[in-house]
């Protein structure tokens, strides 16, 4: 462990060395601008040099480095399956006094002694993990110059110039209003578009509510000629030929195409009054069952029979 402290320290020595070569030449293209270049080009190559033999000697302790972490990594496992065991120790020793074999005194000691073994063995590896993370640290920051050295060196990069700021736009210089007139008829014309996401309204249709047909039929039988009654039988009651009135045509209905509620609305216009009262219209008589109908009807409405002589 000796060799791995010093190595630590020569390290870490090394690290401080590289962070002041490197802020050294960045602040040298601060001032390229202001200073003759090949002054600073010729700064810049001592520098460099410098810098590359710091890199190049870091190097060499990758190995080591390296090393040190497994050897670190190797004793953390050790001491891990210590406390595993310890702990195996402990829960027996705490069973054993629970069937009654160790009486107080003897798992009182023996949980003193567990418990300050497994104390010792925390402490152990908390220190060793730290330690572990500062040799995988530095290996990395090593194996990064390793890596810089093989490319070519730090200056193996040229410097880059330095560029001048973009000149301040006078306050008061005119303002070209043709792209500001371009945004804005380019953003009336985004609003107007922007309406075609909302659902056009539906065209309105007027729906017409068909008449009755059974005014139809009224009408149309009653230009019918009368019956006439065959020789041999009874005469058909007939009290009334005139047609019942026709039930009065449902007012349009205004309903957007498509609504839910427009066929429902033309459904509900469409159909006759449901209570219609019971009179002396039926005046028809069924020779076959008796039923009366309208004088309008040919069969009847009860057993389809016609309603003719027979």
């Amino acid at each position: 462990m000796t060799d791995m402290t010093a190595t630590l320290e020569t390290v870490s020595t090394l690290l401080g060395e590289r962070a002041r070569f490197e802020g050294w030449l960045r602040s040298l293209e601060a001032k390229r601008s202001t200073m003759p270049a090949h002054v600073v080009d010729r700064v810049r190559g001592d520098y460099g040099e410098r810098l590359t033999g710091v890199l190049r000697e870091l190097g060499t302790h990758v190995s080591a480095l390296a090393a040190g972490a497994e050897t670190l990594a190797a004793r953390d496992a050790t001491l891990g399956r210590d406390a595993d065991a310890r702990q195996d120790a402990r829960a027996e020793a705490e069973l054993r006094h629970a069937v009654g074999e160790y009486d107080d005194a003897r798992w009182s000691a023996l949980q003193a002694e567990h418990d300050g073994v497994l104390a010792t063995l925390a402490e152990e590896r908390r220190v060793l993990a730290g330690e572990l993370a500062t040799v995988r640290g530095l290996l990395a920051q090593a194996e990064d110059a390793q890596r810089v050295v093989d490319a070519g060196g730090p200056l193996s990069v040229a410097p880059v110039p330095l560029v001048a700021a973009p000149t301040p736009v006078p306050s008061d210089a005119p303002v070209d209003a043709a792209p500001l007139a371009q945004v804005t008829a380019d953003a009336a014309a985004d609003a107007l578009a922007g309406t075609d996401d909302e659902p056009a309204p539906l065209p309105t249709h007027d729906l017409v509510t068909p008449p009755s047909v059974a005014a139809v039929s009224v009408a149309a039988v009653s230009e019918l000629p009368p019956r006439a009654t065959p020789p041999g039988a009874a005469p058909i009651e007939v009290a009334s030929r005139t047609p019942a009135p026709a039930p009065a045509v449902a007012p349009r209905v205004a309903t957007p195409f498509g609504s839910p509620a427009a066929p429902e609305a033309a459904v509900a216009a469409a159909s006759p009054p449901s209570a219609r009262p019971v009179d002396a219209r039926k005046t028809l008589k069924c020779q076959e069952c008796g039923t009366m109908n309208l004088p309008s009807e040919w069969y009847c409405e009860q057993c389809g029979a016609e309603l003719a002589v027979f």
